[in-house]
C-alpha cells in the first residue's frame, strides 16, 4: 500500500484554511446579534457596531487582528506546505504533528482570549456574549484529528513481515 499520509494531512490542513472563510464567531448583546465575523476577519481585524440602546448614536469599534487566529492560519498553511513538500520523507510526521498541535492550541487559546476580552468589556456595557460557530468547531476538530492521526499513523513500510518464520533452520 502506498503511503497516503501526505494526502490526508494536506487535505485536513486545507480544510482548516478554507473554514477561515466561514463565520467563526457571532457576537450578541442582550440576545440581539451585533456582528458576525469570519476567521479571516479575525485575522485581519473587523469593525464592531455597538448599539446605543436609545442613549445616542451607535459606536463603531475596530477589532484588531487576533494573534491566535493568525497563528492558526499560518500553521494551516505551513501544514499544507510540509505535507506536500516533504512527501515520503521519513521526518514528515513531526512537522505535521507540530503544525496541527499548534493550530489546535491556537484555536483553543482564541476561544479563551475572545471570551475574556468580551467579558471585560461586557461588564462596562451590557450582557455581551460570543458564540463560536460551526466553522470554528470543525476547524478545531480537524486540527485535533490531524494531531492524533499524525501520532498513531504508521505507514505500511514500517510494518516488517519476515520472509521466513522465526526459528527456521534451528530445529532441536
Amino acid at each position: 500500500m502506498e503511503n497516503r499520509f501526505h494526502i490526508i494531512s494536506a487535505s485536513g490542513f486545507a480544510l482548516i484554511c478554507l473554514l477561515f472563510f466561514l463565520p467563526f464567531i457571532n457576537v450578541k448583546c442582550a440576545g440581539q446579534e451585533i456582528t458576525q465575523a469570519t476567521g479571516m476577519e479575525l485575522v485581519t481585524g473587523f469593525s464592531l457596531d455597538t448599539p446605543s440602546f436609545g442613549m445616542g448614536k451607535a459606536k463603531t469599534e475596530e477589532s484588531s487582528p487576533d494573534a491566535y487566529a493568525i497563528i492558526t492560519l499560518c500553521a494551516g498553511i505551513a501544514g499544507i506546505v510540509f505535507s506536500l513538500a516533504m512527501r515520503g520523507h521519513k521526518n514528515q510526521k513531526p512537522f505535521i504533528i507540530s503544525a496541527s498541535g499548534l493550530a489546535a492550541f491556537s484555536l483553543i487559546a482564541l476561544n479563551f482570549e475572545l471570551n475574556s476580552r468580551i467579558s471585560s468589556k461586557a461588564k462596562e456595557i451590557a450582557a455581551i456574549t460570543v458564540n463560536f460557530q460551526f466553522a470554528y468547531w470543525l476547524a478545531l476538530l480537524a486540527a485535533i484529528a490531524l494531531f492524533v492521526f499524525g501520532i498513531i499513523y504508521k505507514p505500511a513500510e514500517e510494518f516488517h513481515i519476515p520472509d521466513h518464520p522465526p526459528g527456521d533452520g534451528f530445529t532441536i
